[in-house]
């Protein structure tokens, strides 16, 4: 792995749980699961498709012996019979000192569409495997991590260090930054530091303004957050993250016409998923049950759907999302993968949805932004073991949590301070 020696410490999978490792894709699936199973590909996503977002690149630039350093883990550590890195063939540039210290690594560059980064999209491409409904890439010997998460495995690896920080994107209509700060920093101490004030009808927006959330300047930040987008919304937007499932519904029963663009740029439906999100729309009329049938739990939840595709200002994904959570029984998923043709033709342009949304993207400052708040929040959302008690005092690394099972992470802490715990977690005062 490169020309360079490097300190080599072999955590174990209980390591990496315990440093509280998670995926920074957007699911946050932990990191010490994935590594659990047999790896014959393993797949560097250094795609990073969400319009707006930077972080990846940027940690690709200036962080890349830390990258270098999880990569060179994972190989270590599950061996595999091929490595392959993919990115976006536009933004090869910020790669360029990565792949020099790669050795025996693949490199795929892709075309520029959203949504290149979706994993069984990644795959589709990589390897020319779709992925069956119902099944996930471990049932195929394949494991996907993205540049961030590999950035902190590096860390683990090379400096003992546990996952305390995050690294996102934070933009506005003028500008963009790249930030650095423990998980459970407050939304609006990071605005604070910026000296980003939100101006009449702009709205925060979590992650990315395909799959991401409106949420306050009180929200925290937690180890999935990938951005904080200061964000003028258009009247289709506003109507999307406002969303009213009962407007919806009545909206879908009037205004829904079947053209099924909804399912024609479907990028699930495009590699052969049985997911056609115009007929779960009908189900919504007759049947709601029988929207199983048409792939509703094999949605990715891209928002392709309802702010690119539908002419009629319907919102699929959202409603899609209420059917999951109401329909307990999730049915029988479809093995069989439909033949499609067209794919290559119904790719969407990242500089068509760059349109559509109304934004630009700007490339950011250099320099990260370091922030270091006084006073963090950290959510509990499982059952476990506190190893702390209230007004003790703590150091930034050390466990103040421990679950009762093996799928879940270690919190630790992200600052060092004295301990409140109530409710809704565990708070952090400097």
């Amino acid at each position: 792995m490169g020309q360079e020696s490097r300190e080599k410490i072999m955590l174990s999978i209980e390591d990496i749980q315990k440093y509280g490792i998670v995926g920074c894709g957007g699911a946050g699936f932990p990191s010490h699961i994935k590594l659990m199973n047999e790896v014959k590909t393993f797949i560097i996503n250094a795609v990073e498709c969400e319009p707006l977002l930077w972080t990846d690149k940027y940690l690709a630039l200036n962080h890349y012996e830390e990258i270098i350093n999880g990569i060179d883990y994972v190989i270590r550590l599950k061996k595999p019979e091929k490595t392959i890195l993919c990115i976006k063939d536009k933004f090869y540039e910020y790669f360029t000192e990565l792949i020099k210290r790669l050795d025996n690594i693949e490199v795929m560059r892709m075309k520029d569409y959203y949504p290149a980064g979706d994993e069984l999209i990644i795959i589709n491409e990589a390897l020319g495997l779709t992925i069956s409904p119902g099944k996930i890439p471990k049932d195929y010997g394949i494991l996907v991590n993205n540049i961030e998460t590999l950035f902190h495995l590096g860390n683990a690896a090379s400096k003992n260090r546990k996952m305390t920080r995050k690294y996102l994107t934070v933009t506005t209509k003028t500008k963009s930054y790249i930030v650095s700060t423990p998980i459970g920093t407050r939304f609006r101490d990071v605005l604070a530091k910026l000296d980003i004030k939100l101006k009449e009808n702009e709205i925060l927006i979590e992650n990315g303004l395909m799959t991401g959330n409106s949420i306050s300047e009180d929200s925290f930040i937690n180890s999935t957050t990938k951005a904080l987008i200061v964000y003028n919304p258009t009247r289709v937007y506003n109507e999307i993250v406002s969303f009213s499932p009962s407007r919806q519904q009545r909206r879908n029963f009037t205004a829904c016409i079947q053209c099924s663009r909804c399912t024609d740029l479907c990028p699930r439906y495009l590699i052969g998923h049985p997911l056609k999100p115009h007929r779960i729309m009908r189900c919504m009329m007759n049947d709601e049950k029988k929207a199983i049938d048409f792939g509703l739990f094999l949605c990715s939840d891209c928002g392709l759907c309802e702010i690119y595709a539908c002419p009629m200002g319907i919102a699929p994904r959202q409603i899609i999302r209420k059917l999951k959570n109401e329909l307990e029984n999730k049915g029988t998923l479809h093995e069989n993968l439909l033949k499609t043709n067209t794919r290559k033709f119904r790719l969407v342009s990242s500089k068509s949805l760059y349109k559509r949304l109304a934004v630009t993207s700007k490339k950011p400052d250099s320099n990260e932004v370091c922030i270091n708040p006084e006073t963090v929040r950290l959510q509990i959302k499982s059952k476990g073991s506190l190893l702390v008690s209230n007004d003790e005092k703590v150091t930034e690394g050390q466990p103040l949590w421990k679950p009762d099972n093996t799928f879940n992470v270690w919190i630790n802490a992200t600052i060092s301070g004295k301990i409140k715990i109530d409710s809704e977690g565990i708070i952090i005062k400097d």
